[in-house]
């Protein structure tokens, strides 16, 4: 596994993490006026996934050639 591949890993879990912290402060402390009616569900969805492939690259065990 590339290093390289490793940094972008932790950026997308950071991304994923920034994204959660912002649905739940819209959520239980001020909700932006052009996000009123809106479902968080797709937002949700979007982290979930990303934290999920960021994980996956970050903590991946590097493959051994035979």
């Amino acid at each position: 596994m590339s290093i390289v591949k490793r940094i972008f890993g932790g950026f997308i879990v950071l991304i994923g993490l920034a994204l959660l912290g912002w649905i739940a402060y819209n959520l239980f402390v001020g909700m932006q006026p052009e996000a009123r009616g809106r479902s968080p569900l797709p937002a949700l969805v979007l982290a979930a996934g990303a934290i999920y492939v960021g994980a996956r690259w970050l903590f991946a065990k590097r493959k051994k050639d035979i």
